[in-house]
């Protein structure tokens, strides 16, 4: 529905809904006002639209007044040219969206997986996005966010995910103390050099797969069994998040998506705020 309300002006940098977005551009800021940021064209366009996601503001520069209606409820703010700049962190020059973090379940680990499971354990904004991305690509059940982990609402993992976050499943885990106190050898898989080769291995249905850390990889000694993914002699190891990718189309090209599953992994989950 298109919206009937005007736009307020923003000038100064003083302003508290200026200082505010500013402060979402990094973690803290995100969990102190429990709201984030989304750029880009197709991405701003898909959540306004959006079922799964509360939209709150849209906020661009007043040279360049955003040509489409968003819903009524979202708050329009013109800002100056620089102000606008210092939000819009990617040079997108579209205008961006301001909504309200939705809150992840908190899952128990001593329950059984259902699918498969992705524990996140990444630290970098970047890598979260992008194994989001993979997982929502894959049709993976849920990914599940270690401590560890990064922010996935950060602005870099935002863009990285192409906007997969809005549609993913995800879950709160506990740190990756918890996941070797809470996980038996039948539920969890590891990516690590020593492991069974990827391709001769048989994926159960049912399965959790953790992935190592940038830099550190994983604490040991973990229950489960590990897996390696071939490389050629003059690689020493691969991206955490090209290494998973790997191992998700391997689970995959034994445990092919339904018809309904391909559906549904392109459909928000209405239910996630």
């Amino acid at each position: 529905m298109p919206s009937s309300n005007a736009s307020h002006s923003i000038s100064s940098p003083q302003n508290p809904h200026f200082r505010r977005w500013i402060h979402l551009l990094d973690s803290r800021g995100i969990k102190k006002f429990h709201q984030f940021i989304v750029s880009g064209e197709k991405v701003v366009r898909e959540t306004l639209d959006s079922l799964a996601t509360f939209p709150l503001e849209l906020v661009f520069p007043k040279s360049q007044p955003p040509s489409f209606s968003p819903p009524t409820h979202v708050k329009q703010y013109a800002l100056g040219k620089s102000l606008f700049a210092q939000l819009d962190v990617f040079g997108t020059h579209f205008p961006l969206v301001v909504c309200q973090t939705p809150s992840l379940p908190l899952i128990d680990l001593r329950e059984s997986p259902q699918g498969l499971e992705v524990l996140c354990p990444l630290s970098d904004p970047s890598n979260v996005g992008a194994l989001i991305r993979s997982c929502l690509a894959f049709g993976i059940h849920k990914v599940i966010l270690l401590q560890e982990a990064s922010l996935p609402f950060h602005p870099k993992a935002v863009r990285a995910s192409s906007g997969a976050i809005l549609s993913q499943p995800l879950f709160q885990g506990p740190s990756l103390d918890g996941v070797i106190q809470q996980s038996d050898s039948k539920s969890l898989v590891t990516l690590d050099m020593e492991g069974q080769p990827l391709e001769t291995f048989t994926w159960p249905k049912n399965l959790r797969l953790l992935i190592g850390q940038e830099g550190p990889g994983l604490p040991g000694p973990l229950p489960g069994r590990s897996l390696a993914i071939s490389m050629g002699e003059s690689a020493n190891s691969l991206n955490a998040v090209v290494a998973a990718s790997i191992a998700l189309y391997g689970y995959r090209l034994q445990h092919p998506l339904s018809p309904k599953e391909g559906l549904d992994k392109k459909e928000p989950d209405k239910l996630r705020l």
